[in-house]
């Protein structure tokens, strides 16, 4: 069976490149004040007891057991691109922070075909209308079982992930206003450390 979230990929990419095309963006694009609309995304689906699942850039999902454990989580594959960004920050390649953000617009951004010696697997993915997203499309599927928690999740989530109490209240059955709680979580810690927790932070919670 083919994953559906591949199905559903294509048709928000689809959208979006018509989007981009009524906006006649591509005629005066300059990848800064103007540029492609575009969006990262995450999303899955249950068939048969059967969780297919698909990421694209820099947001992401967990599957939690009931029994607490990981189950699945995604794999962060844009550490490269900030690191290899970092180097040549250091380097002083850019002159300003527009022309650093038209560099990985331009040239990192749905580009797979980029390289430069030795960095490899700098480009990265977003659903913009172009075609080569696909080739960062994300995908996979495995069981889900009575009793898992499912989070999709923005950016912003990735550093609670490290904590260990963010991670036990997921799969906390006890708590009916889970939801509540976890808002207020989040708003604490980023209050406490809006550089560590302080990024947009949006999730969707299943408990299966």
């Amino acid at each position: 069976m083919q994953n559906p979230i591949r199905l559903a990929f294509d048709a928000a990419n689809q959208s979006i490149l018509e989007l981009n095309e009524r906006r006649q963006f591509r005629e005066r694009l300059n990848y800064l004040d103007y540029d492609l609309y575009g969006t990262v995304g995450a999303a899955a689906c249950v068939i048969d007891n059967r969780l297919y699942y698909g990421h694209v850039g820099d947001c992401g999902l967990l599957l939690i057991g009931s029994d607490g454990r990981v189950k699945l989580r995604k794999v962060d594959d844009l550490s490269d691109v900030r690191a290899y960004v970092q180097t040549k920050k250091e380097k002083g390649d850019f002159s300003s922070v527009s022309e650093e953000r038209v560099f990985v617009r331009k040239m990192l951004r749905n580009n797979p075909s980029f390289s430069e010696h030795p960095w490899e697997n700098v480009t990265y993915g977003a659903f913009t209308g172009e075609s080569t997203v696909q080739y960062y499309y994300r995908l996979g599927d495995i069981e889900i079982q009575h009793g898992d928690t499912l989070l999709l999740y923005t950016d912003g989530i990735e550093p609670f992930l490290a904590v260990a109490e963010f991670l036990g209240h997921l799969h906390n059955k006890v708590h009916l206003n889970k939801s509540e709680r976890l808002e207020i979580l989040l708003k604490c810690w980023a209050s406490n450390d809006p550089e560590q927790f302080g990024d947009d932070r949006g999730l969707i919670l299943v408990n299966w």
